[in-house]
């Protein structure tokens, strides 16, 4: 099983997930305060990625970190800053290769998953490299025999047709060479444009997700709104139950009291002998 090593490079912050393994490889995490930065000396038997993470207001101090750090030059650096400073940082680290820029409004399950993606890039990455380190060491052991093959060929008019044998499997070998070199660059920039074009997508899905939240939200509120004010006009109809019941009920008494009234005034007047009065 192969080896990543982390680099969690923060201001007292904790990585935000354990990573034990991912697919093949072995991960080992180490934090360190941003001032150790430029001291880290990297092994090269190891898969390294370095994650850095900002602090508002920590822009420039960045940028002179990551001046200060050459060393750490070759290796893919994710730095994670402030949603309200990331196009101050975008402006600032223009032309720094090998940085992945995102902001800190990236949900942790997408951060994972880029994490993982940029790991398994650095490991075709290792081996591309590897590979070009490999050829390049056969073509100077080629270059030694050519120059001694050519010293000894040369003293011999006969066997001329073998020198010019040799120096076309050369020429050969060197367009060979060429090829594999170009094909190397173009697979580097695919990697590097995919890296890009990943940390795009991110964000875009951390933008539509918020974006829903909001209208999801926006819809609870007029739903609680609704419902505040159906239960007001419940309120207000019960009340003016209540009150008609009132008038109903007053009523009923208004003409009782008439009734008697009009009883103990005829009887009054039946004592007093007077007629009665007309209905």
């Amino acid at each position: 099983m192969y080896t990543v090593k982390i680099w969690h490079i923060s201001s007292g912050r904790r990585f935000p997930f354990d990573f034990q393994s991912v697919g093949r490889f072995q991960v080992e995490l180490e934090e360190l305060p941003p001032d150790e930065m430029p001291t880290i000396n990297p092994d090269p038997q190891l898969i390294h990625l370095f994650c850095i993470q900002g602090e508002n207001g920590q822009a420039d101090y960045i940028r002179d970190l990551l001046e200060k750090s050459s060393d750490l030059i070759p290796y893919l650096r994710v730095l994670i800053v402030p949603e309200n400073e990331y196009q101050e940082h975008l402006q600032g680290l223009r032309g720094n290769l090998r940085i992945a820029l995102i902001d800190d409004s990236i949900r942790s399950d997408n951060l994972r998953l880029l994490l993982e993606t940029l790991i398994n890039n650095e490991y075709y990455r290792a081996i591309i490299q590897t590979f070009a380190r490999d050829l390049r060491g056969q073509s100077r052991a080629f270059d030694g025999f050519r120059e001694l093959a050519r010293k000894e060929l040369a003293q011999s008019k006969e066997e001329s047709a073998a020198f010019q044998r040799l120096l076309d499997y050369e020429s050969s070998y060197r367009d060979f060479e060429g090829k594999v070199e170009k094909a190397m660059q173009e697979a580097l920039a695919l990697k590097d444009r995919e890296v890009v074009e990943l940390t795009s997508r991110m964000q875009a899905m951390e933008r539509l997700s918020e974006f829903r939240d909001k209208e999801l939200k926006d819809a609870r509120e007029t739903l609680d709104a609704a419902q505040k004010a159906l239960d007001l006009s419940r309120t207000e109809n019960m009340e003016r139950e209540k009150i008609i019941d009132a008038l109903q009920r007053l009523n009923i008494y208004t003409d009782q009291e008439v009734v008697e009234l009009f009883r103990e005034n005829e009887e009054l007047r039946k004592k007093l002998g007077m007629p009665p009065r007309e209905g």
